[in-house]
């Protein structure tokens, strides 16, 4: 679950200063960041489309009017178009805004709204269901065609609750991204096919996938793209009521339009952690804000990730009935967020490799850690030492306390369920009843 007027709520309650913050940027195979890859462009074309799927048709929609002017105070290069498809709490508010630079900030929107002909937006009613994942893969489709870039880049803003809602008490706990409180929502299972839309129109894998939401920043969310994007932007934590920082980000890529994907996701990360460290561009008053953003390598995550995880699930059941204790008791241990039951996946390895475990299990431990250290193009955390010390990526992996939510094993909901890691949870753990 999203919760950015909970998350800030409580931090001004609590009245506190905070801990100060860290930004990890990181070196992974195939990318480095700050270095133009072998994208070529073309004469007359933007060196950027960025899409944005705004899903503000619920109590977030003040915040989705801010970072609109946000975007428009940031951006300022022709060579970079974000396209924002918005849908708000007002009946017949749906609209498709090409962002326009205004140095104002004062609440007025003054970016362009495009006609989409009918393609996406209903002109009898102006009004989308911003939870059907049909009408966000028919603006990727139209927006990539309409606006031909060297890169593209699309985010999805709104609630987050990771890859399914652990509150849900339906068989089916589907619910994880962009919520309309009048509509629907979006699943884990819809992803790839929004994205498939836009990168058929493109004719390439997108640069960046975004989550400007709270809880996204999973192993299976990454594997879910993969083949559709190659970095992904996302929280292991809940966001704060601001999210990112865009004036920041837009800037950074308005002044070097020749910034790929992951650097692009490294300028993500280090305006959001600083903007929210006491002082920053989002926290001037020092509140005691929690709040943590990553960049994903996705190829690292299915070509690397995924293999090492798949070979520490054998080797782990194979060992599990003489080293339960252990392996129960470090999995307890792990650093977690809002949802318990998916821990921070290198906190769980470091303490792992602190452990009485075997080597055997321990050198699969460590295999898995090299590969998600090459897979965290870049990370930071800010708050307490929980949050200034993850690691980027959480993964689903209930306590021992907890049964395990059956609906991850289907493939056809959470593509991750082809591999191995869910067998080590299936038997380890009792199946939740509903």
């Amino acid at each position: 679950m999203k919760n950015r007027l909970l998350v800030a709520l409580a931090a001004t309650t609590l009245g506190l200063s905070a801990c100060g913050g860290n930004v990890h940027p990181t070196l992974t195979s195939g990318s480095l960041l700050g270095v133009r890859s072998q994208s070529v462009h073309k004469a007359g074309q933007a060196k950027w489309t960025l899409l944005l799927h705004m899903a503000a048709d619920n109590d977030l929609d003040k915040f989705g009017i801010e970072d609109l002017n946000q975007m428009e105070v940031g951006l300022n290069n022709p060579d970079v178009n974000m396209i924002v498809l918005y849908d708000g709490w007002k009946r017949g508010d749906s609209c498709i805004y090409k962002i326009k630079h205004d140095a104002s900030m004062n609440g007025e929107i003054v970016s362009e709204k495009l006609n989409d002909g009918g393609a996406i937006i209903d002109p009898s009613t102006n009004e989308i269901d911003s939870g059907d994942p049909k009408v966000s893969a028919k603006f990727a489709q139209w927006a990539v065609k309409q606006f031909p870039a060297d890169r593209y880049g699309m985010t999805f803003w709104d609630h987050g609750s990771g890859l399914f809602d652990p509150k849900d008490k339906r068989p089916n706990p589907s619910r994880s991204f962009c919520i309309d409180a009048k509509g629907g929502f979006m699943r884990t299972s819809d992803l790839d096919k929004i994205l498939a839309s836009g990168v058929q129109a493109a004719g390439k894998p997108f640069d960046v996938l975004g989550f400007d939401a709270c809880l996204m920043s999973h192993v299976e969310m990454a594997y879910q793209a993969k083949g559709l994007a190659d970095f992904m932007i996302a929280s292991q934590e809940t966001e704060p009521a601001a999210g990112w920082d865009y004036i920041n980000l837009l800037k950074a890529l308005s002044a070097n339009p020749d910034m790929d994907g992951a650097g692009l996701g490294k300028a993500a990360v280090e305006t959001y952690v600083n903007s929210f460290k006491p002082g920053g561009s989002q926290n001037p008053t020092n509140r005691y804000l929690l709040a943590t953003l990553s960049c994903t390598n996705i190829k690292n995550v299915v070509t690397k990730l995924t293999p090492a995880l798949n070979d520490f699930a054998r080797i782990a059941m194979a060992g599990y009935s003489a080293n339960k204790a252990v392996l129960d008791a470090v999995r307890l241990d792990s650093n977690y967020f809002l949802n318990g039951d998916c821990p921070d996946l290198g906190d769980f390895l470091s303490k792992l490799d602190k452990s009485s475990v075997p080597t055997d299990i321990k050198a699969a431990g460590a295999a898995v850690e090299a590969a998600r250290a090459g897979s965290v193009v870049a990370y930071g955390g800010v708050g307490d030492p929980k949050h200034v010390a993850s690691t980027g990526l959480v993964i689903y992996f209930p306590s021992i306390k907890w049964s395990y939510e059956t609906y991850y094993s289907d493939p056809s909901k959470i593509a991750f369920a082809a591999e191995n890691w869910k067998n080590y949870l299936i038997l380890t753990h009792s199946p939740k009843t509903r």
